[in-house]
């Protein structure tokens, strides 16, 4: 009895290890887990690193060679001066050819970027965004 009591015990820490670092978990893993235990798919916690690397980016608390990587909408054109994509905090996507190109920082941080809505984008501190993101992903992952 003790020894299956320690073996629970394992498995209750290493959920509450996995609840913290949800990419760890593959998704068919989900339903394996205690109940009120909510892990996000693992396609949310790679999302999740990108726009935190990206907020990093947007606040200038970064190297510049992640900077340089990635290039804000240019509002120098007059003719896009109305628009409400000038003043908006977006990021160019370049175009790309093939699916293996899509997965570099310089193009897969702009597009998770670009698809957060404007209030977790313009959070005042890392802490907040952070914050914030996590409870748009849950939201999105679990408001079906």
């Amino acid at each position: 009895m003790h020894k299956k009591s320690t073996v629970n015990h394992q498995k209750l820490k290493t959920v509450h290890y996995l609840q913290d670092r949800p990419w760890l978990v593959p998704e068919r893993s989900r339903a394996s887990c205690p109940e009120g235990v909510a892990l996000v798919p693992v396609v949310y916690g790679i999302k999740f690193k990108l726009a935190l690397v990206m907020f990093m980016i947007h606040t200038h608390q970064c190297p510049d060679y992640l900077t340089d990587s990635v290039h804000p909408y240019s509002n120098n054109d007059p003719a896009r001066y109305r628009l409400r994509s000038a003043t908006g905090t977006n990021y160019s996507v370049p175009r790309t050819r093939t699916k293996f190109v899509d997965r570099a920082f310089s193009v897969a941080g702009p597009v998770v970027w670009n698809s957060l809505p404007a209030a977790v984008r313009h959070a005042d501190s890392l802490h907040s965004f952070k914050r914030r993101l996590k409870s748009h992903f849950f939201s999105l992952c679990f408001n079906d």
